[in-house]
């Protein structure tokens, strides 16, 4: 089992405010959703960039966490899933 956040903010290119949740707008939920592997993780976060209309620059959710509460990776924008460890991995 794991866990997924699920996560925007305000794209400043567009004069939106990083620290809030607002998208063109509009009020984007933070969500956690579980999931059964970690492919089912990236369709849960690009089906989530896709419903919100989320640019790379509102894009801030992705970390996937284990049954035990440990982040173990995160996907990014364009679907992608990061191990700890590897070289793009950040810790959210």
């Amino acid at each position: 089992m794991y866990r997924i956040l699920l996560m925007a903010c305000g794209n400043p290119d567009h004069k939106e405010n990083p620290y809030d949740n607002m998208v063109n707008g509009i009020e984007v939920p933070k969500l956690w959703r579980t999931c059964e592997s970690i492919k089912e993780c990236q369709e849960v976060a690009m089906k989530h960039i896709e419903v919100h209309d989320l640019g790379s620059g509102n894009w801030k959710g992705g970390a996937v966490y284990n049954e035990y509460d440990n982040q173990i990776g995160y996907v990014s924008y364009n679907g992608r899933y990061w191990e700890k460890g590897s070289k793009y991995y950040i810790e959210r």
